[in-house]
């Protein structure tokens, strides 16, 4: 019995196959996998069909307007760059200054350092000794 119900599974499958075979089931679902190099040639049409299309007056308008959006938007972009660069230069002045600043006020008291450096040397040299300065 299981037997019998194989072999009649087997057979309807046969037939299935035979008859897909026979009929030559069209593809659709490979049309673009397959189009290969045909798909540089549809993109030369359609290049070429759009071409031919008359223009009217809302594609005219339509271009027009996104032209002057094109071009206002890179106004505006090519200003916020000028502005960005302006606010980055500016903050590195600011940075540049208060480095130099640091240094010379470490500068200046490095210099009093020092000459409180050399007049307690010349304190300790001249420990005995009587100096006079007439200025």
């Amino acid at each position: 019995m299981i037997s019998l119900v194989l072999i009649l599974f087997i057979i309807i499958f046969i037939i299935i196959f035979v008859y897909l075979k026979m009929n030559k089931v069209e593809k659709y679902y490979n049309y673009i996998n397959d189009l290969g190099n045909n798909d540089s040639v549809v993109n030369v049409f359609c290049k070429k069909l759009r071409q031919l299309d008359t223009p009217n007056e809302n594609n005219i308008l339509y271009s027009k307007f996104y032209d002057e959006v094109i071009l206002k938007n890179d106004k505006e972009i090519k200003n916020l760059e000028e502005q960005i660069n302006k606010i980055n230069k500016e903050e590195m002045m600011k940075h540049v200054d208060k480095k130099n600043l640091y240094r010379l006020k470490t500068h200046l008291n490095t210099k009093k350092q020092l000459n409180a450096i050399e007049k307690a040397k010349k304190n300790i040299n001249s420990n005995n000794r009587l100096i006079l300065n007439l200025t």
